[in-house]
């Protein structure tokens, strides 16, 4: 803890500190690192100059979100691994008995960051700090804490290891997947954990990140992208620039990048030596970050503009068909999500894409879409067996005022949905005039043309997307070096293919023709599911039938 000739020290040096008492800083400093590290240390900045270790606006924008958890994917240079050491430093000076752990991913990265940050951050405290240097910790001697430093995967953390604070280096670049859960298991309750990183293709970074952003990880997911940077402008170039091609015009409409932002961006891009990789060491967005291999098949800007369409849905569980009505089971593991129930008179068509229903494999999924209002209205994903998820899309054209259906008949088990459907209802089953099969039969022609013409219904908004799950699939949907397009590692497809077939369907919709009238359903409200009011289908009114 800080002693008499530390507050001697900060006395002689009123100009780096506020306009406050000596004990008032002690104070302070011991409760807030953000009031330490801006007030008592020092750093050496890009011209190699000892300056104070004041917060740059990516730091700012991450403490403003942090929580004990954290996974920052973050750009090149923007200074977060710096704050989380100095945050560390900070909790070991201050607060007894902690350890704290800084696992880099080389030997070359270690030293680095030893003599190079580590160190002068010490040294250079307005606040001395009182340690003993040892071969890969420093002791803390006043507060008995310890701050390990070494490279991912050369030491075991287990049970009993006490590890208060761990920050994990340019984690997407670690070689074993090990490092983490060992840390784990080591850390005492009320421990921090922080990960930060740059892209390394689509690895088990990119997995965990998927899982920190659907809510299935305990990180926080901390995007920080290039343009968040004050340093990656070029401020000589505003208002400068007189024409931008047409990915720069996409940027500036999407992050309302400034010339000089954009200049520098040129700049960068001309002085990298595989420029390809630009993407991934200055991302825009997250997923341009791990698509290091790939690039991707649907116009990411027109995705960020259905992203702020996307909601989380009213209703989540099950359908259960009693013939004389369907009723809605609420279930927090239902498969199927709703965003808006039916309205009486409007038109609705069903895509699928069905799968094997094995646990881990893929999933199938069926995507509802609202004629009336170009718009998705409900999705159902899961696995299943091919004949049951006949069933559970029969209930869901039910519900949906018989919609059609359309399941991806070939090749694969949706022959085996297909004929379930037929056997029960074949008015019910779409058919691609192109060829003289029943449901979608996907072919390499079939696939591109799906493909590209819901991609241009989802560039012009002629569709709109409800569905984050879905919105993540499309971003993750990539053409390979090969040109073909495929989901990228360790991603499905299954929803992208529900809603082409359906977007299929929609271009060319022709009303159900079954024994009884569409649209002269009865509808009832069988009371509220979560506070809103549920539609439930009672079936046709008898005695109407089509001549």
């Amino acid at each position: 803890m800080p002693d008499d000739e530390a507050k001697s020290r900060i006395a002689d040096t009123p100009k780096t500190l506020p306009p406050i008492s000596e004990e008032e800083t002690f104070k302070r400093c011991a409760t807030s690192d953000v009031f330490f590290i801006q007030n008592c240390l020092q750093i050496v900045n890009e011209q190699g100059q000892l300056v104070p270790f004041v917060l740059r606006r990516p730091q700012r924008l991450y403490v403003e979100r942090r929580t004990n958890y954290d996974y920052a994917l973050k750009s090149r240079k923007e200074g977060i691994s710096s704050f989380f050491i100095a945050s560390d430093l900070w909790a070991c000076a201050f607060k007894k008995n902690q350890h704290c752990i800084l696992l880099a991913h080389t030997k070359d990265e270690v030293k680095v960051m030893l003599e190079e940050r580590v160190k002068p951050l010490i040294k250079n405290s307005i606040i001395p700090l009182d340690v003993d240097f040892r071969s890969s910790e420093i002791i803390f001697k006043q507060t008995n804490s310890r701050y390990y430093i070494g490279t991912a995967g050369s030491r075991k953390f287990g049970r009993g290891s006490d590890i208060t604070r761990y920050h994990l280096s340019e984690y997407a670049h670690y070689e074993t997947t090990d490092v983490l859960p060992g840390i784990e298991e080591g850390c005492v309750d009320g421990a921090i954990g922080r990960l930060e990183t740059t892209a390394n293709g689509e690895n088990f970074a990119k997995t965990l990140w998927d899982d920190a952003k659907s809510g299935r990880s305990k990180y926080k997911p901390i995007f920080l992208p290039w343009y968040c940077a004050e340093k990656y402008c070029l401020p000589e170039a505003e208002g400068k620039i007189l024409s931008l091609s047409e990915e720069e015009k996409k940027l500036r409409e999407a992050f309302n990048l400034t010339d000089g932002q954009i200049a520098w961006r040129r700049e960068k891009i001309r002085g990298m030596s595989r420029p390809e990789l630009f993407q991934q060491e200055y991302p825009e967005t997250d997923h341009q970050a791990f698509l290091s291999s790939g690039r991707m098949v649907f116009d990411w800007i027109a995705l960020l503009r259905q992203e702020q369409k996307c909601q989380k849905p009213v209703w989540r569980g099950r359908l259960v068909d009693l013939e004389y009505k369907v009723d809605l089971e609420p279930s927090d593991q239902g498969s199927l999500r709703v965003w808006k129930v039916p309205q009486q008179g409007h038109e609705y068509v069903i895509g699928a894409d069905v799968a094997e229903g094995i646990e881990g494999g893929a999933y199938s999924a069926g995507c509802v879409l609202d004629l009336d209002l170009n718009e998705q209205v409900a999705e159902w994903h899961g696995h299943i067996a091919p004949d049951l998820f006949a069933e559970a899309l029969l209930t869901l054209s039910k519900y949906y005022n018989n919609a059609r259906i359309a399941p991806e008949s070939w090749p694969g088990p949706g022959e085996v949905t297909c004929s379930h459907l037929l056997e029960a209802d074949a008015a019910r089953v779409w058919s691609d005039l192109n060829v003289d099969k029943p449901g979608w039969v996907t072919t390499s022609k079939s696939k591109q043309r799906m493909i590209h013409q819901v991609g241009a219904a989802i560039r012009d908004l002629e569709v709109v997307l409800r569905s984050p799950d879905l919105l993540s699939e499309l971003k993750s949907y990539v053409y390979t070096e090969s040109g073909t397009m495929e989901p990228s590692t360790g991603t499905f497809t299954d929803r992208v293919i529900a809603l082409a077939i359906a977007w299929q369907m929609a271009r060319s919709y022709s009303p159900v023709s079954s024994t009884y009238s569409r649209g002269l359903h009865s509808f009832g409200f069988s009371g509220k599911v979560g506070g809103l009011s549920i539609p439930t289908w009672h079936g046709p009114k008898l005695g109407i039938r089509e001549e």
